[in-house]
Formats: C-alpha cells, sequence, structure tokens
C-alpha cells in the first residue's frame, strides 16, 4: 500500500549549463526518470559566472554544475545525481541489480577519462583572453 507522500511527484530544480557535458546528464536522467514538475535553471558558467555568485555558492559550495534540487535535498554532481535517482525512483529499473556491474564499469571509465574533457573546455576558456586565463588559473586550486 502507497502512502499518499510517496504518490506526490517531487519538486525538481535542475541548475545546469548548457555546454556542460554533465549538466546535460543530469537533464536527461530526470528526463528518464519521467520527473514532471521540473523547473531548469540556467547557470552561465562561462561569461556571467553565475557559479560564483553567492545564492549558488551558498548551495553548491564547489561552484560546479550541475546541481539538482529534489523537495528539500541538493546533490551537487552528475553521477551523484544519477545514483540518487536511482535509488529515489528504483521501480523505473534503470539501474537494474543484474547489470549494475557493467553500468558502474562504464561510468567509471567515462569519469575517469573526464578530465581530458574539463581540459579542453578551460583551455578553450582561458584562450579568449588573458584575463580569462588568469581568473581559472586563480580558481584551479
Amino acid at each position: 500500500m502507497k502512502l499518499e507522500s510517496e504518490s506526490q511527484e517531487p519538486k525538481v530544480t535542475t541548475y545546469t549549463a548548457d555546454i556542460s557535458i554533465c549538466s546535460q546528464i543530469c537533464r536527461l536522467a530526470v528526463h528518464e526518470y519521467g520527473l514532471k514538475d521540473t523547473e531548469n535553471v540556467n547557470v552561465d558558467i562561462e561569461y556571467a559566472m553565475d557559479n560564483y555568485e553567492p545564492w549558488f555558492v551558498r548551495m553548491q559550495p564547489k561552484m560546479t554544475v550541475p546541481v539538482l534540487k529534489y523537495d528539500d535535498q541538493i546533490i551537487g554532481d552528475s553521477r551523484d545525481i544519477m545514483l540518487f535517482l536511482a535509488q529515489k525512483h528504483d521501480h523505473k529499473e534503470l539501474y537494474p541489480t543484474n547489470k549494475k556491474p557493467a553500468i558502474d564499469k562504464y561510468i567509471d571509465e567515462f569519469y575517469s577519462k573526464f578530465g581530458y574533457i574539463g581540459a579542453f573546455t578551460f583551455g578553450n576558456l582561458a584562450s579568449r583572453s588573458e584575463e580569462m586565463r588568469k581568473f581559472i588559473l586563480l580558481r584551479k586550486a
């Protein structure tokens, strides 16, 4: 027997950037789980640098996208978001027990190579101007 709270749709907000592969993973996961009451907030991580704004830093101290707000819970990493949604919505069977080892291996391989993608992105941003290069290098620590 389902409780009333279990049948209610969660209030979901995604904080993502269009250029971010991890943001795309987050939005795709939300779509695949069929979450209907969802709002997407675009976070400009290129020019406006919204991810350094106080409202965003309070929510995500790492200053990275994506961030998922699921009711009152905040999850701030695409991998953690996928695992969180799999646990919350296990009835969708998008992360079935018999396929977890293969799925985990694929995800581990993707994230082990992700640094190359990040270096390309920041390398591209750093080439735009000397000021941008200095800004990125200061925030690298």
